[in-house]
C-alpha cells in the first residue's frame, strides 16, 4: 500500500513549507544546558513560530540536536529540541531553531491563537442549523 500512496503523494516545492510562519513575540524561561554542558536558566523570546516550532532568540550558545524546556506565563512547559544555531557577532544574539516535541496540541493552540483577529467571519448558510429537520 505505501507504494500507491507514493505515487500519488503531492511533491513539495523546493521552498514550501508544511506550515504558516507567524511574526509573534512570545518570552519563555528557557533551561536547558548550553553547548558546554553548563545549566540555563534565562529569558528568551521568539521572532517567529509556526504549527512545528519556531525561532528562539537568546544570549548563550546551544548544541544542534540538543534538548531545552521553554515554560511559558501560564506555567506550560514546553519541551524542545534545536534544530538549527546561529550567531549574530554584530548584536551578539544567537538565534536557535526548535521543533516541538511535547506537548504539541497546547503549542498549536498557540500558534492558532495568535491569527489575526481581525478578520471578519461568514454568515451563517440559511439551513446549516438543521432547522429542515424540525
Amino acid at each position: 500500500m505505501s507504494v500507491l500512496d507514493a505515487l500519488f503523494k503531492r511533491k513539495m516545492k523546493q521552498n514550501e513549507r508544511m506550515s504558516v510562519r507567524r511574526r509573534k513575540r512570545i518570552t519563555f524561561l528557557v533551561t536547558g544546558q548550553d553547548e558546554n554542558g553548563f545549566g540555563i536558566s534565562e529569558e528568551a523570546s521568539t521572532e517567529v513560530i509556526n504549527q512545528k516550532g519556531g525561532r528562539l532568540v537568546f544570549s548563550r550558545d546551544v548544541r544542534a540536536g540538543g534538548v531545552l524546556y521553554l515554560k511559558d506565563s501560564g506555567g506550560i512547559i514546553f519541551q524542545v529540541e534545536v534544530r538549527s544555531y546561529r550567531y549574530d557577532v554584530v548584536t551578539n544574539l544567537r538565534t536557535a531553531g526548535f521543533k516541538i516535541l511535547r506537548p504539541v496540541h497546547r503549542w498549536q493552540q498557540m500558534v492558532l491563537e495568535s491569527r489575526d483577529q481581525s478578520a471578519v467571519t461568514a454568515p451563517a448558510h440559511a439551513y446549516c442549523d438543521n432547522n429542515w429537520l424540525r
